[in-house]
């Protein structure tokens, strides 16, 4: 079992928001930012193997199907869709490798709007994007033509 310390987690998160960006102020500005606004609220986070994450999404996906949930503006959403995905999976892990992931999601370089999607830590420290509304797991910032820009993060 692969345990990580949250000062671990944290700085994984902020060398991946330092490698988005080119400009030097924008890239402090992110990192500031990330640090005043994230909530890691335990002292260990215990990774979890790729097996155990698609268990967690298999149940997850039932879950949403059997309560006949989909995409309703401001009743069942983003937020609602990856607050779900964190509960359910940490319920059937017993692990804490998910978090909320809030942030700005953009097509085109336009931004759309705010976002909620979650971040997962697997057990060789990877740590990586899962869109709970299509149960897409991706590397980082870019998924599908959307860039996912994170702003903080409630673990």
């Amino acid at each position: 079992m692969s345990i990580f310390s949250n000062i671990e987690v944290m700085l994984k998160i902020l060398k991946k928001i330092w490698k988005t960006t080119k400009n030097p102020v924008k890239k402090v500005i992110r990192v500031l930012l990330f640090l005043v606004r994230q909530w890691i609220f335990d002292t260990m986070y215990y990774g979890v193997t790729r097996e155990e994450f698609s268990k967690a999404v298999q149940e997850y996906k039932k879950w949403i199907d059997e309560h006949e949930l989909v995409w309703t503006s401001d009743r069942f959403d983003c937020d609602d869709f990856a607050v779900t995905f964190k509960a359910i999976a940490t319920s059937v892990l017993k692990k804490n490798a998910v978090g909320i992931a809030i942030g700005a999601l953009y097509k085109d370089k336009q931004l759309l709007d705010g976002h909620a999607y979650n971040v997962v830590l697997f057990d060789d420290g990877t740590i990586m994007f899962f869109e709970p509304q299509t149960q897409e797991l991706f590397e980082w910032e870019t998924y599908d033509g959307y860039r996912y820009e994170l702003i903080t993060v409630i673990w």
